[in-house]
């Protein structure tokens, strides 16, 4: 396999917009390091507010990144600052170096793979205007050759380009839900977009999964040579997965939800239509009649969709000191065998994984599926859909359900794995033979082998 020639590489994406860490943010941690750990330099796009001096901005940059909601702008700021930029050519970036010395939160520890920063107030609002407003060129980003980048690498489709000769553009593709899947809502005009400026500007584009890559180029065809496969590795860092080895951490999150080691079903994601939500939760009420075992379900919920599904009861935490519900009404019949607990730390998520009997994922579409890779890894059987990317993932290594919209076959199922001893120890020796498939190691070959296609 070719090493790419060390290149010094600019990483963009709207997950640096965005407090809640959850998958595509995860992908961005994963790919800085592989990046990094193949000896390119690593820089990040920042947005912070501009600062003459180059210690106060870094700081700046540290709290943007920590918390983005500081530095939101109205809309008529974000006009006037792409006029500055599309019009005036008056973007003027500042380039900082990294400090090892900075001391942050685990959230942030992905930042000691970053060289530097190339910090320029409120570029992502700028790439927002450009991408909703429909412009007829997408935001060049250009500049960063100028800044000595001769790579610039999005974590996820954006609508830019780069009119610098020695800065190519690289751009990842997770999937095309928004334009395939009714239960998920995504302006699909302001999606399409971003898919085509992709197609028409990006020298080279990772695609998640073959799946992916084969739904783009039926929308882009030309797009062929440009366009590879690379896979995603565990996105769970080094310290969240040791801590959630430890006997007396687990037991600790055990207790804090009152739960009990392999006696429960386990959920953790988006709760939204295209998740399957509530035929997961239909399904459980059959399959656990009568048992003392929760289906538990972690992280945010979609309240439209909850409404929609008559399930807001349920998908919402009691609220401190209210009264419980009248043991013999639905809402407490429900939450005996359905149980939201809200979000979760990156730690909590793992020991409930590994403590869970097993973990249900009954997607309807996927460009990937990095949760069901995360429960196999850490020895806990699946249930899944056979759909989109998820028979690539998994192959046969995960109980696979054929008709997402068949609540019975889910609680048949889902009834087999609460009670099939060998099944359930089968699953799980399948799933972590799986798993390695998607090691670390794997993926930064990979990229590194796309980036020296430049």
């Amino acid at each position: 396999m070719a090493s790419a020639p060390r290149r010094n590489v600019l990483f963009a994406g709207f997950e640096f917009q965005q407090k809640l860490q959850r998958g595509i943010y995860l992908y961005t941690k994963s790919l800085i390091s592989a990046v990094k750990r193949r000896g390119h330099q690593t820089g990040i796009l920042s947005e912070a507010r501009a600062s003459q001096d180059t210690v106060p901005l870094l700081s700046n940059i540290y709290h943007a990144l920590n918390d983005p909601t500081r530095i939101r702008v109205s809309h008529r700021r974000m006009l006037l600052k792409y006029g500055t930029h599309r019009w005036l050519n008056r973007v003027k970036p500042v380039a900082v170096a990294n400090q090892q010395s900075m001391v942050t939160e685990e959230n942030l520890w992905f930042l000691r793979d970053v060289d530097r920063f190339l910090n320029v107030p409120y570029v992502y609002d700028t790439a927002s205007v450009v991408n909703r407003l429909s412009f007829e060129k997408p935001l060049d980003l250009g500049f960063a050759g100028n800044a000595g980048y001769d790579t610039i690498f999005t974590t996820s489709p954006m609508a830019v380009r780069s009119a610098h000769p020695r800065a190519k553009l690289v751009q990842t593709v997770h999937d095309l839900i928004p334009l395939q899947v009714t239960t998920h809502w995504e302006r699909t005009d302001v999606f399409y977009r971003r898919l085509k400026a992709c197609a028409e500007h990006a020298d080279l584009m990772l695609a998640v999964s073959d799946y992916t890559r084969n739904r783009f180029l039926e929308v882009f065809p030309h797009a062929a040579s440009r366009i590879h496969t690379v896979y995603q590795p565990l996105p769970a860092d080094a310290h969240a997965l040791h801590l959630s080895e430890q006997p007396l951490v687990q037991e600790a999150v055990l207790e804090k939800f009152n739960l009990t080691k392999g006696n429960y079903c386990f959920y953790v994601g988006a709760i939204e239509g295209r998740k399957n939500i509530h035929r997961l939760i239909a399904a459980h009420g059959i399959a656990a009649r009568g048992e003392d075992f929760p289906l538990v379900l972690a992280g945010y919920v979609d309240k439209e969709y909850a409404a929609e599904q008559n399930l807001s009861d349920v998908l919402t935490l009691p609220k401190p000191g209210a009264p419980a519900a009248d043991a013999k009404s639905d809402t407490a019949k429900r939450r005996r065998t359905t149980r939201y607990i809200g979000y979760i730390t990156e730690v909590e998520k793992l020991c409930l994984l590994r403590n869970a009997r097993y973990f249900a994922f009954p997607t309807l579409s996927e460009g990937f599926g990095i949760p069901v890779l995360e429960a196999q890894t850490l020895g806990c059987p699946v249930l899944t859909t056979n759909v989109a990317s998820i028979p690539e993932v998994v192959g046969q290594s995960a109980a696979l359900i054929q008709d997402p919209f068949n609540v019975e076959e889910i609680a048949v199922t889902a009834k087999r794995l609460m009670e099939d001893d060998a099944y359930r120890a089968s699953l799980r020796d399948a799933g972590l033979v799986n798993a390695r498939r998607f090691d670390n190691e794997t993926f930064a070959n990979n990229v590194d082998a796309l980036l020296a296609r430049l």
